[in-house]
């Protein structure tokens, strides 16, 4: 893998399952746990790296499907 990190990509074979507005996104397990909201970075802190990087891989899908949607990018937080 590159030293770049992997942006989400769209995947319409899963999304086509559904009735819109459903989207889809898929992206390696790597993102950086620093890219997370400071909110979001506490709720993993005492998580094992792997859980973290989980973790923010799926804020950062979910934060780019949300922008597709019109949504500012904001802290995403559980039982919220």
């Amino acid at each position: 893998m590159s030293a770049a990190r992997a942006l989400p990509v769209r995947d319409a074979r899963v999304g086509d399952l559904f009735a819109a507005p459903v989207r889809v996104a898929s992206m390696p397990v790597d993102a950086d746990p620093a890219s997370l909201f400071d909110e979001e970075r506490a709720a993993v802190a005492r998580a094992v790296a792997k859980r973290q990087r989980e973790f923010a891989s799926g804020r950062r899908c979910a934060r780019v499907l949300l922008a597709e949607l019109g949504h500012p990018a904001v802290a995403i937080l559980r039982n919220a």
